[in-house]
């Protein structure tokens, strides 16, 4: 969620603060770091996000679309399994701030 919502903000802020010679907030110095290799499972997840069933809120991203996915970009057995698990914890963690009126 952060890189969606608050990282551009924080990019901003953190410019603004340097051309003005203030400090930048503590908030955005402790800000989450994505290791690196794993942005292909965030960029999936991006890309899975139109693949939801929708009905009476938000749905899940199906199983089926993420191991087609999986499938489409040649992805590994390890990069699989991976891709499932990051997908299946990114998708409910944005149910998750959606049910409580995230943006």
């Amino acid at each position: 969620m952060y890189a969606m919502e608050i990282g551009p903000i924080a990019q901003d802020i953190s410019t603004q603060a340097g051309n003005m010679g203030r400090p930048i907030p503590q908030a955005i110095k402790e800000q989450p770091i994505l290791q690196s290799g794993n942005d292909l499972y965030l960029y999936a997840f991006y890309d899975l996000e139109s693949e939801r069933v929708n009905g009476m809120g938000i749905g899940s991203i199906p199983w089926s679309r993420i191991d087609y996915y999986a499938t489409a970009n040649s992805f590994d057995t390890e990069q699989r399994i991976a891709l499932h698990h990051c997908v299946a914890h990114m998708d409910q963690a944005y149910r998750t701030h959606m049910s409580k009126g995230g943006k």
